[in-house]
């Protein structure tokens, strides 16, 4: 984790608090976590494949939306899209943006 945070450029509380926000906000462990460090599960290994194919979805997203306005209220407008997932969406785009900065 640490040598992760360094390459990173953030702490490494910070980069371990993201990984569990992330795992909570997935409902699923990510790592385990023992004297030799970590190892990703097999939900980290699956998210780990998909993560490059996610990054460029909430990107082709952000950029769908950047007509509309930046107060969370332009996934309301969606259309056909239900309560959750808008709700699913707008973390999503909170999360894609502490992650790219």
């Amino acid at each position: 984790m640490t040598a992760a945070a360094r390459t990173l450029r953030y702490s490494q509380p910070t980069v371990s608090q993201q990984i569990k926000r992330l795992e909570r906000g997935l409902r699923t462990q990510l790592f385990t976590r023992g004297r030799g460090g970590l190892e990703l599960t097999e939900a980290g290994f699956r998210l780990l494949d998909q993560a490059p194919h996610l990054l460029a979805q909430a990107e082709v997203l952000r950029q769908a939306l950047a007509c509309c306005e930046r107060d969370g209220s332009a996934v309301d407008r969606l259309p056909g899209t239900p309560a959750p997932a808008r709700e699913q969406t707008s973390r999503l785009l909170s999360t894609a943006s502490l992650t790219a900065d």
